[in-house]
């Protein structure tokens, strides 16, 4: 089953059965956690971004112990990331020109530059958000 099918089946939209799908990438304690309610969706999500089962595994006993929200959470993944090499190296007319793309489509753009060749990553949220920007390209 496809999930638009699935979307269309329990009544929710793609998107939400997406992430619903990606929170069984975590070990099976914390999937216990969201499943009785000591973890929420969100925090199931955010520890996705952990590097390591180890490390999902113990975030999950500190939100369950110190009552952490998903903010919390979210500020103390992003602090264990490394910032992008390509962040901090970002030729600042290129930055200039992400910018600028950004605004014109009212999503994220990044632009991925190599040594002879580069990347426009457009990023949309829904199907309706993809066909919007169809229409802006076309």
């Amino acid at each position: 089953m496809t999930q638009d099918k699935a979307a269309e089946v329990v009544g929710k939209d793609r998107a939400t059965v997406a992430n619903t799908i990606r929170l069984l990438k975590l070990p099976a304690s914390i999937q216990q956690d969201l499943a009785s309610g000591k973890l929420t969706f969100g925090h199931g999500r955010t520890l996705l971004g952990l590097e390591s089962e180890k490390a999902q595994l113990e975030m999950a006993k500190k939100i369950i112990s110190g009552g952490l929200s998903v903010r919390d959470v979210e500020q103390a993944v992003s602090a264990r990331r490394p910032a992008s090499r390509a962040r901090q190296t970002k030729d600042p007319h290129l930055a200039d020109v992400e910018h600028k793309l950004q605004k014109a489509l009212g999503t994220n753009v990044q632009l991925l530059h190599g040594k002879s060749r580069g990347w426009v990553r457009i990023a949309y949220y829904s199907l309706k958000d993809l066909d919007r920007l169809i229409q802006r390209l076309t």
